[in-house]
């Protein structure tokens, strides 16, 4: 009988720091998709098109149809 309690009591506290890592773990990986996520936006904003017609665009910029922010 006590070593019945004893498993249980040692598998409760397994599985409950278990889970503590679980979480703690998932916490991680929803902080370091939010950094991708963020760096991803920066670079949409980076390579949003140009409003606006430029005259003075070399061969390259003109057949991708957009232009980094910044250059012209």
């Amino acid at each position: 009988m006590i070593s019945l309690l004893l498993f249980v009591f040692v598998d409760v506290v397994l599985g409950g720091a278990l889970v503590l890592r679980l979480r703690r773990e998932l916490a991680d990986l929803r902080a370091e998709v939010q950094e991708l996520r963020d760096q991803l936006e920066e670079r949409d904003q980076e390579l949003e098109p140009c409003i606006g017609f430029v005259f003075e665009q070399s061969a390259d910029e003109y057949e991708l149809g957009v232009c980094r922010k910044g250059r012209r």
